[in-house]
Parts: structure tokens; sequence; C-alpha cells
């Protein structure tokens, strides 16, 4: 393992595997959450975002998605390459490389209304060693899955303005827009605008 993370086999069969995470990948869940931080904070809007969900210290985030597993109305998903054929569920862990995941979150019980209630991906991000191979294909389809096992009736989303890679990710799945939500900070201290 580097400080990037995982080393990925040179010329090995690899194929996209997708389970829902563990108490074991909180160390990779950690990782994989501070570089997406990391990302995001070079992106128009990201500092904003980063000061609205980022965890804080690593300690923070490892005891953070600790809650977020036994969080009944909540899902992490993670995605890994691993040898043999692609498949979906608990296979063996042992030469996985985890480099991607998804955080899900399902209304409460006391959600109510004639619609269906819908699902947010609060995160879902996908190591740049392993884009492009559909790994954040199945992390997507992952998601929408489990949202429909709840009952819900759709899930939502967000990219950053500019962000053109994430919004057709989306689009290239069948997610549009419903809302631009946009931000001005009246305190200097919450001028985070990304610009």
């Amino acid at each position: 393992m580097t400080p990037e993370g995982p080393q990925l086999a040179p010329g090995a069969a690899m194929s996209v595997r997708t389970r829902p995470a563990t108490e074991d990948d909180v160390a990779d869940l950690t990782r994989m959450h501070l570089a997406a931080m990391a990302e995001t904070l070079d992106s128009k809007g990201g500092p904003n975002l980063v000061a609205t969900v980022g965890r804080g210290p690593q300690d923070r985030t490892r005891s953070s998605f600790r809650e977020e597993l036994r969080e009944p109305t909540s899902e992490v998903i993670v995605a890994s390459l691993a040898p043999g054929e692609e498949t979906t569920g608990e296979s063996s862990r042992s030469a996985e490389v985890v480099l991607g995941y998804g955080v899900l979150r399902y209304p409460g019980p006391e959600a109510v209304g004639d619609e269906a209630p819908v699902a947010v991906i609060r995160e879902l991000w996908v190591d740049p060693r392993a884009r492009r191979i559909g790994m954040g294909t199945a992390l997507l389809e992952r998601a929408c899955d489990a949202a429909l096992e709840h009952g819900c009736g759709g899930v939502d989303s967000l990219a950053l303005p500019g962000d053109r890679a994430t919004k057709n990710f989306f689009e290239n799945h069948s997610m549009v827009a419903r809302a631009i939500v946009v931000h001005r900070g009246l305190l200097p201290a919450d001028d985070r605008s990304g610009d």
C-alpha cells in the first residue's frame, strides 16, 4: 500500500465488484473520503461543499464511517477490483483492491406523502486510477438497487458547478437536473463560493 492507496497488479485480469461496506473497510473509506475531499477543494464550489459535508480530521472520519455503517437510513457501498469475472456481493476479499465508495441516505420512517420517497447519494467517488472502467456505474447501479429495495422511487445527487465530468456521468445514467442550488455567504468567514 502506498500513501495514495493500494497498488494495482499490472497485467492481471481484474473485474469490478460492489458490496456493502463493513467495519473492515473503514481505513479504505477514510483514505478515499479524504482524497475525494481534497479533489473537491480544487473544484468551483468545492470549498463550500467540503465545509458542508466534510467530516474533518482522519480520526473523526473513521468514527463517522463507523456510525454511518450502523445507521439504518444509510447504506455505504464499496467497489473493488478483484481477480476473475465481474460479480456483485460477498466474494473473496483477500485479493480485492477497494478503489471506490458511495454513501446513500434513505428518508427516515417519518417521511410521509403521496409520492415515493427519494434517496440521496451523498457521496460517490472512484480513485482516478480506476475511472472509465465501469466502477462508478457499478456503484451507482448498486445504490439505485438499494434505494428500490427500501421503497424509494428515485435517487438524487449533486454535481459541482463546472464539474462537467460528474454532470456527464450522471446524465449518461439518466439522472437530470431538478433544481440548481445557489449560495451567497453573508459573513466574511462564510465566503466559500469557490471562485
